[in-house]
């Protein structure tokens, strides 16, 4: 019951999470990635008010994805890492929802462009994108400039994206020039 982290990862056999979150009131982070055949989401996740930061994914269908960030909405999570399918060509719109995060990592995502209610997580503070390798554009610039809270923005094998940067008519620069740090880089850093 005092435990405050846990980490379940590469378990491509793992079905379900045998675990009640309510016997762990402590628990502040939560990782749970690399297991493809988790269908269900832990019991109590939702209601474990200590958890802040949660990292999952990827997962096989949808429906599993959206159930997971459900949940989510009425937790206390403010830092979420999502791992993603290249196959997925967007973001779960149930993302949008999630407005008390201050962490978004988005990792794996086959999404060309982010859309414009990214701008709606008016609390984000960090955002890092790693590894999404069709990523050309980030939101609008109007959507970009309503996350006045966003301190950091790291981009991370995201190469279609970073070729975006440079000046010229299709430049993400103005995007992205309030934003105090940022940091770019050729090669993935990976989900972990």
């Amino acid at each position: 019951s005092s435990l405050l982290s846990l980490m379940v990862c590469k378990c491509p056999n793992l079905v379900s999470f045998p675990i009640d979150l309510r016997q762990m009131p402590s628990l502040v982070s939560l990782a749970l990635f690399g297991c493809p055949k988790l269908t269900t989401i832990p019991k109590g996740l939702d209601q474990v008010s200590s958890l802040s930061m949660l990292h999952v994914g990827p997962f096989l269908d949808s429906h599993t994805e959206n159930e997971w960030l459900s949940a989510l909405a009425s937790s206390s999570v403010q830092r979420l890492s999502l791992v993603g399918q290249p196959q997925s060509d967007s973001l779960p719109v149930q993302l949008q929802y999630l407005t008390s995060l201050t962490a978004l990592g988005l990792h794996g995502f086959g999404a060309e462009v982010l859309p414009d209610w990214l701008g709606n997580l008016a609390s984000l503070e960090e955002l890092r994108l790693d590894g999404c390798e069709k990523l050309q554009h980030l939101p609008s610039t109007a959507a970009m400039r309503r996350l006045t809270k966003l301190k950091f923005l790291g981009i991370f094998g995201c190469s279609l994206l970073q070729k975006n940067f440079t000046p010229g008519a299709t430049s993400e620069w103005p995007k992205i020039s309030h934003i105090s740090h940022g940091h770019f880089e050729d090669e993935p850093i990976g989900a972990y």
